[in-house]
């Protein structure tokens, strides 16, 4: 079996599928655990900046539907589109305090908006790999054909009179 008609398969679908879903999963602990590394005092104003803006970030179940409709470009929105920080809470604070706030708040409500996008994923997996089941070995076919590998395959030209 060749590696296009093995990526194609209903088995090899799947395996994409699940291994997409693993590497994907493992981002926000990395993010995590680099986004803790700093040169921060304890006791500072920015540490103290730093836990608040965490504690307070929420995440937008709206992002649910970006895993959903895109897939695997929905996974990444998460991590580009930055979300907004409340002002309200930063009323007479000093600068290190709004700085470290809001690198807390959007680290962790970028983690918490990529998980809600994670759940609505596997739905769109589950969708894609269906269709293509549906097919049958349509998927194999048109590859094939459009390569050039399946003997026989021909795709019909529209002719403009």
């Amino acid at each position: 079996m060749t590696p296009t008609r093995f990526i194609f398969s209903k088995n090899g679908l799947k395996t994409i599928a699940v291994l997409l879903v693993l590497c994907v999963a493992t981002i926000p602990v990395v993010a995590q655990e680099n986004s803790d590394e700093g040169s921060v005092e304890p006791g500072d104003d920015y540490d103290s900046g730093l836990a608040a803006g965490k504690q307070d970030a929420r995440g937008k179940g709206i992002w649910i539907l970006s895993g959903l409709f895109l897939g695997p470009i929905g996974l990444i929105l998460p991590w580009v589109i930055s979300p907004k920080v409340p002002g309200g809470n930063l009323i007479g604070k000093s600068a290190k305090y709004i700085d470290g706030y809001t690198e807390g708040y959007k680290n962790k409500a970028r983690a918490r908006n990529f998980m809600y996008s994670l759940l609505g994923f596997p739905i769109w997996v589950w969708v894609a790999v269906d269709a293509c089941e549906g097919l049958g070995a349509g998927c194999i076919e048109v590859s094939s054909c459009l390569s050039g590998d399946l003997p026989g395959c021909s795709i019909p030209s529209l002719e403009i009179p």
